[in-house]
This record gives C-alpha cells, sequence and structure tokens, in this order.
C-alpha cells in the first residue's frame, strides 16, 4: 500500500486493486483447502470408526469411583 501511494494516481490505484484481489484470491484458497482437508478427516474418521463399537459398561462399574470420591481405575491409568 505505501508503494501504491508514492506512484502517480491512475498507476498507484491499479496496484492497490491487484494486491487486494490477490489478497482477496489468497483467502479463498486457504479457505477451499481447509474444507477439503476437514471433509477428508471427516471421511476417514467414518471410515476408520465404522467398525469400532462403544463400551458398554454396567452402572455399577460407572458409579464405583463416585460413590468413594475417586476416579474410576480407567481414568486413574491415564493420571499417573
Amino acid at each position: 500500500m505505501t508503494a501504491a501511494g508514492q506512484l502517480r494516481d491512475p498507476l498507484g490505484q491499479e496496484l492497490l486493486e491487484v494486491a487486494r484481489q490477490a489478497v482477496i484470491q489468497g483467502l479463498h484458497l486457504a479457505a477451499a483447502v481447509s474444507a477439503a482437508v476437514a471433509v477428508g478427516a471427516a471421511i476417514l474418521a467414518v471410515v476408520l470408526l465404522r467398525g469400532v463399537r462403544p463400551s458398554v459398561e454396567s452402572d455399577e462399574q460407572l458409579n464405583v469411583g463416585k460413590r468413594r470420591g475417586e476416579c474410576p481405575e480407567s481414568i486413574q491409568v491415564y493420571a499417573r
């Protein structure tokens, strides 16, 4: 923008417009690439996690730590 301000009016205005368009085009490209990566990651997650089933724990196992004021054993393993 500084260089555009130092040029004669029609040339400076044209340079400023071209610079603005270049920035806008770069932002559009970055947004498109980011969207493609996000969609790809979502598809990859669906494909890789398709066969994974959540583990089913009984209410008794889930509430053991709450009654004693402690973390469940499965969480304590990661806390060490």
